[in-house]
């Protein structure tokens, strides 16, 4: 599945994280909707996970604090173009530490 990382973004508060963001064409929507409805029965997900909720994203530092989080977009932001990328595979993630719980390919 191809996407376009447009911009970029930031999740503040706690964990202060910077990311691209990819436009949220509704192939890429489906795709999230269709990856809750068959992992429903893992359990609960977390609020901000969920379809109608969910910022598509690409996690590209975490947990930083405040001068980090102004230094990650001073270095980015400057020289940032969108990218072209393809989504091959999906994977249910533990955060912290990050664990691989389930994983599949697309192709």
């Amino acid at each position: 599945m191809p996407v376009t990382l447009l911009s970029l973004g930031l999740f503040p508060g706690l964990t202060n994280v910077v990311f691209a963001a990819p436009v949220a064409t509704s192939a890429l929507l489906s795709l999230h909707a269709s990856f809750h409805h068959a992992m429903r029965d893992i359990g609960p997900s977390q609020p901000y996970y969920l379809p109608d909720v969910w910022v598509p994203h690409v996690t590209l530092g975490m947990n930083l604090n405040s001068s980090q989080l102004g230094e990650a977009v001073a270095r980015i932001a400057p020289d940032w173009d969108p990218i072209q990328a393809e989504i091959c595979a999906v994977r249910l993630i533990l955060v912290d530490p990050v664990t691989t719980l389930w994983h599949t390919s697309l192709a």
